[in-house]
């Protein structure tokens, strides 16, 4: 089973996430670092191993939202697909956050899905109309929590459940 933080805003999603995470010992997974101020010309985002090097640069750059426009990067998406399909059958994964930009790298959403077959996913997920994030929620073992309207310490039952 799966537990799937979905929220419109950065805001909610995140604060949830960040009261989530740390119940799960030693992870795998990836979470998105941005850095900028959309007010101040934009950001630029990076997808960053959880167990690997933790370094913002061309390797890890997956895009830039300037005008509340994200534009995705296809390197920075393939870049972490070896270290996602080297996680282990059964292992905790958690995936900070998926979103429509994942949709430039098929081989990135076949390593999402490949994970949530073998492994116990808590994941945030951006509140948007699409095939790859309609097909996470749809999924019969995932268990989605609207991070604006429903109850957080449900989420965190269900994931205590999940990992216990």
């Amino acid at each position: 089973m799966h537990t799937i933080i979905i929220g419109k805003n950065h805001g909610n999603r995140s604060r949830w996430m960040n009261e989530l995470k740390p119940l799960i010992d030693d992870p795998y997974g990836f979470y998105t670092k941005s850095i900028g101020d959309h007010d101040l010309g934009g950001i630029r985002i990076y997808m960053l191993d959880l167990r690997g090097e933790q370094l913002c640069d061309e390797s890890t750059f997956i895009g830039t939202c300037i005008n509340k426009t994200p534009e995705a990067v296809i390197t920075g998406y393939n870049g972490i697909v070896p270290a996602l399909r080297a996680i282990p059958d059964g292992a905790h994964v958690i995936m900070d956050h998926l979103g429509t930009m994942d949709e430039i790298s098929p081989a990135f959403q076949e390593a999402v899905h490949g994970l949530l077959d073998r492994c116990t996913v808590l994941a945030a997920l951006t509140d948007r109309e699409n095939n790859y994030l309609a097909g996470i929620q749809n999924r019969p073992d995932s268990i989605c929590f609207f991070a604006e309207t429903d109850d957080f310490e449900a989420a965190e039952k269900c994931l205590l459940s999940q990992i216990n």
